[in-house]
């Protein structure tokens, strides 16, 4: 046999057995399984050419891994007991893929890894104090490939240092990760030039630079030629670097990511060093990006708006932690996503009032915010999604003089979603929107109407309503809708929303504190009805006047009614179909449970799971629950007068989970049958 796969754990003995009866395992895979340690004797196994440890429990690898001469492959990741590496394996001179990840707590390398000529694949390299262990050690790895992370370059002494791990001669790297891992008590004295040792090969394609702490970077950054075909870059927490290089002349960047400098004030377009640029021979700068992130760089001011054609093909746009930021570029003609969050209002409000391109718009948190363009929704035809959330003093949608009058033809945006903007008095006019399907208006304390050009809009399916205590609503704004939530509203709200509907299948409604009944005809009206939740309306006192004569509802599956102190009967109709039910608590004042007068049994014959909660006064389970014989799940809680559970409890065959929550009177559980 050449290859073996074990699915579960075996004990040490199993493991020698195996080892000494299959001396000729070409292949042995033993990740997944809860193992802590391996046995010494797979040193046997001579012939061994892949060795799979990933994703157990192991905490140290046997020494005797260094006598598989042939062994090719050692796989260890997802090791998050794992404390050290074996000490020698200058022998596996065959090795040549190491999969190993940041996972345990392992942090010296393998000892004279650098003599593993033959290596292909080290994902991590964490330098060392001391020489033996430091970055020399990757001085004639040059066959490596792919992804390489150096880890603690903190150890690096200086640029000479740097230099011997030659970088420059790994053809071969595509990603190259460089992390200092500094500590605050760390000593950065005389190390800002390391990073200039580390050039890499000109092949390079992804580089992440992390917690760097120079003042500025090196010239191999800075100058667009020596990295010609990148094409991700990463600098994080770089927050000595007075300065961001400007990667525009890189024709092959698509994705830069620049976070937590926070030295910088001034983005600037055009580097010094970048002739084809400076000299303004009209080519763009930035010709391939397509996504950039600026983050938590907290002193920033100035974006600079270059002189020259820019970002001509960059679709997503994300700025972030970013306050001090007012001034930006605005032309960007081909994008797509914009994320604004925590940063000025005026740079916001100046870039969307010249984007065309949009298809989501996103601002959160923005409090500077008084107001946006209302051309947004008019030039952007393509916009699907908008979003303003937590902007504290944003107003309005502004009109633009001449443009007042002009109609809103929008065939894309299906999502609108307003939260967290106190002072808002009124939603925009979104009249002209005939895809929008799906609206949120979410604690607008001031909020009082919504505009005219609603009623215009008679495909909205899917509505929230939250914490908007002053809003007012035409009755029968909202003639198709499905779904429906509404939270810590006025009463006369639901009503409004809720007359002639009789299309929806979801509707959730909690803490409403002036509701007594549900509005007249809901649920004899919306047969299509599959979930039904309402929980935390202390003045609800009852659902129907009467439901005699009602018919069957034949599509709820879903119903919670739960935290409704006043409530005292739950006179609902029969729910044919049900499959999950939450109830309680309910009145203080009962000493028994309001369920339904039908027939369980009949009428609750699908049900899978019932949640029950009771309060103080209440001794016993309702009697009605020993009839869901197909019951699986079962939730007790806050049954506190509760002494035993009833006889008929084991009559509930089919049951598979039970649980018991705040039932601290509860002494004895029935005997099985």
């Amino acid at each position: 046999m050449w290859r073996c796969k074990i699915y579960d754990n075996a004990s040490k003995k199993v493991f020698d057995e195996i080892f000494q009866i299959f001396k000729y395992l070409r292949v042995l895979d033993l990740s997944c399984i809860e193992i802590t340690e391996l046995s010494s004797s797979i040193g046997n196994l001579k012939f061994l050419r892949y060795l799979d440890l990933s994703w157990t429990n192991i905490e140290v690898v046997p020494d005797s891994v260094s006598s598989l001469y042939f062994l090719q492959t050692l796989k260890l990741e997802g090791c998050e007991n794992l404390k050290e590496l074996p000490r020698e394996l200058r022998a596996l001179r065959n090795l040549k893929h190491l999969h190993i990840d940041c996972s345990g707590t392992w942090s010296k390398m393998l000892k004279a890894i650098g003599r593993l000529n033959s290596l292909r694949t080290l994902q991590i390299f964490k330098v060392g104090e001391d020489r033996e262990g430091g970055i020399v050690e990757l001085q004639r790895l040059n066959l490596l490939q792919g992804r390489l992370a150096i880890y603690n370059l903190k150890n690096v002494r200086d640029v000479s240092e740097a230099k011997e791990a030659n970088l420059v001669a790994k053809k071969d790297l595509h990603s190259l990760e460089l992390n200092w891992n500094y500590d605050e008590e760390d000593d950065e004295s005389g190390k800002d030039t390391v990073l200039e040792g580390l050039q890499p090969h000109p092949n390079l394609e992804k580089v992440w630079i992390t917690n760097f702490r120079g003042v500025k970077f090196p010239n191999w950054i800075v100058n667009n030629f020596k990295l010609p075909n990148l094409v991700e870059i990463y600098l994080e927490e770089c927050n000595r670097c007075e300065e961001v290089p400007m990667f525009g002349g890189l024709p092959s960047l698509k994705l830069l990511h620049i976070h937590g400098m926070k030295a910088v004030r001034r983005l600037g377009m055009l580097s010094e060093t970048n002739d084809t640029y400076s000299t303004g021979k009209g080519l763009a700068v930035f010709p391939s990006l397509k996504e950039l992130s600026i983050s938590w760089i907290s002193n920033l001011e100035e974006w600079e708006d270059p002189a020259v054609a820019s970002f001509p093909c960059l679709e997503e746009l994300t700025i972030t932690m970013c306050p001090k930021l007012r001034t930006m570029p605005t032309l960007f003609t081909s994008l797509k996503i914009l994320q604004v969050e925590s940063s000025n209002g005026t740079a916001v409000s100046s870039i969307v009032s010249k984007l065309t391109t949009l298809t989501s718009l996103s601002i959160k948190d923005c409090s500077e915010l008084t107001f946006l363009p209302r051309k947004i929704l008019r030039k952007n035809n393509h916009l699907q999604n908008l979003e303003i959330h937590n902007c504290l003093n944003f107003q309005t949608f502004l009109e633009d003089g001449e443009e007042e009058m002009e109609f809103v033809n929008n065939d894309y945006l299906t999502s609108f979603s307003i939260e967290y903007c106190p002072i808002l008095i009124s939603v925009p006019d979104l009249q002209g929107l005939s895809s929008l399907r799906s609206i949120t208006i979410s604690y607008c304390k001031a909020m009082q109407c919504l505009s005219e050009g609603f009623q215009t809009l008679n495909v909205i399916e899917d509505l929230t309503i939250s914490n908007c205590p002053k809003l007012q609503i035409t009755p029968g704004l909202f003639p198709s809708l499905k779904k429906l939530l509404i939270e810590e509203t006025n009463g006369g709200v639901l009503s409004s929303i809720t007359n002639k509907l009789t299309s929806l299948t979801s509707l959730s409604i909690r803490g409403i504190s002036d509701l007594i009944h549900l509005p007249h005809g809901l649920l004899e009206t919306n047969k299509l009805l599959q979930k039904f939740k309402i929980w935390n309306c202390p003045n609800l006192q009852g659902f129907l006047p009467n439901v005699e004569g009602m018919q069957v509802h034949t599509s709820l599956k879903i119903l919670k009614v739960t935290d409704c102190r006043n409530l005292r009967s739950l006179n609902l109709p029969s729910f044919k179909n049900l499959q999950k039910l939450k109830l309680g608590s309910f009145s203080e004042d009962l000493s028994y449970y309001p369920l339904w007068s039908f027939n369980f049994q009949e009428n609750l014959f699908y049900l899978q799971r019932l949640e029950i909660r009771g309060w103080s006064r209440l001794e016993l389970l309702p009697e009605q629950a020993q009839h869901l014989i197909e019951l699986r799940h079962l939730i007790i809680k806050d049954f506190y007068s509760l002494v035993d559970l009833p006889e008929w409890f084991g009559k509930l065959v089919s049951l598979e989970r039970l649980v018991i929550v705040r039932c601290e009177n509860l002494k004895e559980l029935p005997e099985a049958r």
